[in-house]
């Protein structure tokens, strides 16, 4: 059997085309791909430095001084002085409290609108040159006693009673006669159980040298605790004789 020789001519011309076939995706990928630029970024800008502008805070308007100033204060009124009792009229209404207790009557209490009242009716009769009850204003003793502060109800069993002398300057010249020497009007008067509070005047002057006042009475709603050379007296009777 022969051999069949190939065509080497053909042979190497067909491996030659082959390889260049094959050779043709290599020599392909080695090419070099061009690079599709990226454009530049553009650049940032450089800020030139600002001071900033600020707005001018408005200064403040000075605090004047003031001057210091007095203040004017409107004057109150004084009030009315309560009389400054002469040193006999506290000596005569302790000794007609004294009297008081001996005959088994309770001490009264001293109200300073009835001491009041009673100051002024002996310096008006001194003024007046008079020894009455009745005073030189046509004031009788309750009224006398309402003006000064003694409230007692109108036309009722709450009282205010005056005795007056012009005996002695010694207060025991006075109660000694108005108890002793006339038991039976200013006695009874001074002694009587009703009443709580009294008060006492004296002036020196006038037609009689002395002129002694004094006022006895009661009031609703006080109900005085007197203490009377030490022991203390409490009063319950409502006015009423």
């Amino acid at each position: 059997m022969a051999a069949v020789v190939p065509n080497l001519r053909h042979v190497g011309l067909t491996v030659a085309l082959t390889l260049g076939v094959l050779a043709l995706p290599a020599m392909a990928q080695a090419q070099t791909v061009p690079l599709t630029p990226v454009p530049t970024a553009s650049p940032i800008p450089t800020l030139e430095p600002r001071v900033a502008e600020l707005t001018p805070v408005p200064t403040a308007s000075p605090i004047s001084r003031l001057e210091p100033r007095v203040a004017e204060l409107t004057p109150v009124p004084a009030a009315s002085p309560i009389p400054t009792l002469e040193p006999r009229v506290g000596e005569l209404l302790r000794q007609i409290n004294a009297a008081r207790v001996d005959a088994d009557r309770l001490p009264l209490a001293e109200a300073t609108e009835l001491d009041t009242a009673a100051q002024g009716h002996s310096d008006d009769m001194v003024a007046n040159a008079y020894l009455d009850h009745t005073g030189s204003d046509g004031s009788e003793p309750q009224d006398r006693a309402i003006r000064a502060g003694y409230k007692v109800p109108p036309r009722s069993g709450w009282l205010v009673v005056e005795v007056i002398s012009a005996i002695a300057a010694d207060p025991a010249g006075p109660v000694n006669w108005w108890i002793k020497g006339d038991p039976a009007v200013h006695g009874k008067v001074l002694l009587n159980p009703r009443w709580r509070e009294f008060g006492g005047g004296y002036t020196q002057g006038g037609p009689y040298g002395n002129y002694w006042t004094v006022l006895v009475g009661c009031r609703p709603g006080v109900v005085p605790v007197v203490t009377f050379e030490g022991i203390p007296y409490e009063h319950a009777e409502m006015c009423s004789g």
